[in-house]
């Protein structure tokens, strides 16, 4: 893969190789190329019918490891932040009074360590892509987090990482365009990650992961 990938873009007639490795030309090309790959090499890892059964997830344990996902996301923002959102929503374009009740309400079941209900995780996503998305730099500031959660992934999020999912969700489109300019500007340096931004990202990754992405 990493040879026909250097291929396509040392022979691509434009800078746009990934719409030329789209049409029939481009592969038609490759087609007649040698590569000078070793198939015998490969062989241990093409499945045949006495290679194991991969486990397969299935839909509802995928889910399921979103909600956690989500879950955890929520319980790693501080009870005082919170209370702030409470407090400023409505200077934040779109924070309506409900969602202002909701934050207050959220708050108070991580207050008492209660389990968050179906609407409660769903509105305390909505609120915070909804600061994200009109008042972003709410969360920028560093702060202790109150709930330490453990990740789910051991990858480093480094500006390298983050823009292989820039480029890989530009073609992908898992994220909205929003969610992609959003983590584009921390690949580019136009944002400093801190806690709460690690975590959001890796959220993100978590959704690309899930959609084919490899790291």
């Amino acid at each position: 893969m990493s040879k026909i990938e250097d291929y396509i873009k040392t022979k691509a007639p434009g800078s746009l190789y990934g719409e030329w490795a789209k049409k029939e030309e481009c592969w038609n090309a490759i087609k007649n190329q040698d590569f000078n790959i070793d198939m015998e090499s490969l062989k241990v890892d093409l499945e045949n019918k006495l290679s194991v059964k991969r486990k397969r997830i299935t839909e509802d344990e995928v889910e399921n490891q979103l909600i956690q996902a989500e879950v955890d996301f929520i319980k790693s923002i501080p009870i005082a932040k919170w209370l702030e959102i409470s407090k400023i929503g409505s200077e934040i374009e779109g924070m309506t009074q409900h969602l202002k009740d909701r934050a207050i309400n959220i708050q108070s079941s991580l207050r008492l360590n209660k389990i968050l209900s179906e609407h409660q995780r769903r509105d305390a996503i909505k609120i915070i892509e909804n600061i994200l998305e009109n008042s972003p730099n709410f969360f920028d500031e560093d702060f202790e987090t109150s709930n330490k959660i453990i990740n789910q992934s051991n990858e480093e999020i480094n500006p390298e990482l983050i823009l292989k999912m820039v480029e890989w969700d530009t073609k992908a489109k898992v994220l909205s365009a929003k969610e992609l300019q959003y983590i584009a500007d921390f690949g580019y340096g136009l944002k400093t990650l801190n806690d709460f931004h690690e975590k959001n990202i890796r959220r993100h990754l978590s959704r690309l992961k899930d959609a084919g992405f490899k790291v």
